[in-house]
């Protein structure tokens, strides 16, 4: 009887969610990224009725290291008590697929879809809880849990960036196959009387950003810090700038594995659409700071 019950909210949770893409098999898409215009210096909308649609985008777009499989997660709107999904769009003989809600989603809230940098395993947040996924064949399987945790960053080296209690990031090493205790960022980072969430990591852990907004999440922007010359820490992270933050929250930022676009969500009140820019500002960033 459950499984019967499984069955039918998963499909009426896919029919519900795929009808806007219905164009998008019509009009065979071809190329990377959805054969999207590549952003300059200034963020502009991604895959707008690919990606950015009427729903409430709820995270950056995560990418397979050969740019062929694509994952991110969304609330339905308008909206209801159905659970978070995540979606996932696949690239077969140059077309890009329907996008469809992941095989393994949709019966309890799934978000935050990374792909690790050697695209063997998806880590998600799956009910405050930080899993992974194993790739057989062209399945993700398997789900084994890591530790509490949502909005999360992985390094190339398995180091997991995570939001964690007291409104703050947090990192856990990875070291001889198995995860060690989680350790507290610096107060620079994780600055009182504010949330400090959603960080994403280099992959090279050279350097972090993440969203800072007031605690009624009323107003939130990115902000960047690397990996300091001159200490074992990080510098004092800065403003991203008027190129990425508005009056909006920005949150949930993410690179893509070419290391040419940084992605993330903007919310303007009942909208969350995704965003994405020239990594150049990073550069510029960095070229800035003096330690």
């Amino acid at each position: 009887m459950k499984l019967k019950f499984f069955l039918i909210n998963f499909l009426f949770i896919s029919f519900n969610v795929i009808e806007i893409y219905s164009q998008i098999s019509e009009n065979k898409l071809t190329g990377d990224y959805f054969g999207q215009t590549p952003p300059s210096n200034e963020s502009v909308l991604f895959a707008p009725g690919i990606i950015s649609t009427k729903h409430h985008e709820h995270s950056s777009p995560t990418f397979s290291p050969d740019g062929n499989e694509v994952l991110w997660s969304l609330w339905e709107r308008p909206q209801n008590d159905k659970p978070q999904l995540i979606m996932h769009i696949v690239r077969k003989n140059g077309v890009w697929s329907t996008p469809q809600v992941a095989s393994f989603s949709g019966n309890v809230l799934d978000g935050g879809p990374v792909i690790s940098s050697d695209g063997s395993k998806l880590f998600i947040y799956r009910q405050e809880q930080i899993v992974y996924f194993t790739k057989v064949k062209s399945e993700w399987v398997n789900p084994t849990p890591i530790i509490e945790g949502f909005s999360f960053s992985v390094a190339k080296n398995g180091n997991i960036y995570y939001s964690g209690k007291n409104d703050a990031i947090y990192k856990i090493e990875f070291k001889d196959n198995k995860y060690l205790n989680p350790k507290l960022l610096n107060e620079s980072i994780n600055k009182s009387g504010y949330l400090n969430w959603t960080p994403y990591v280099a992959p090279d852990e050279s350097y972090l950003i993440f969203s800072r907004c007031d605690r009624n999440g009323d107003y939130g922007n990115l902000y960047i810090c690397f990996k300091s010359k001159t200490k074992d820490d990080w510098t004092d992270p800065v403003d991203m700038g008027e190129s990425i933050n508005t009056w909006a929250q920005e949150r949930f930022p993410s690179v893509s594995p070419d290391g040419k676009y940084l992605f993330f969500c903007r919310s303007q009140g009942s909208a969350d659409d995704v965003f994405w820019v020239s990594t150049n500002v990073i550069k510029s960033l960095k070229d800035s700071i003096k330690e």
